[in-house]
């Protein structure tokens, strides 16, 4: 749901949380991250599939303390 959503992205760092809003919720290309944030293309690439790594481990980790509850 949108609440686990938003409290995963929390759990990111600033810049990384704001790439995945932009790509997700603004539906903005890698390429226009890249120019709206002054970074390499590629870094934003790397940037934004670590995140996503990271943001399912955490909407993981989240479901399972909600199942133990």
């Amino acid at each position: 749901n949108r609440e686990a959503l938003e409290q995963a992205l929390s759990q990111l760092k600033e810049q990384d949380s704001r790439m995945i809003r932009m790509q997700y919720y603004d539906g903005m290309t890698c390429r226009e991250i890249a120019e709206a944030m002054e970074l390499p293309l590629e870094t934003v690439k790397k940037r934004q599939q670590r995140s996503l790594k990271k943001l399912r481990l955490a909407l993981i980790a989240l479901q399972d303390r909600k199942s133990v509850v």
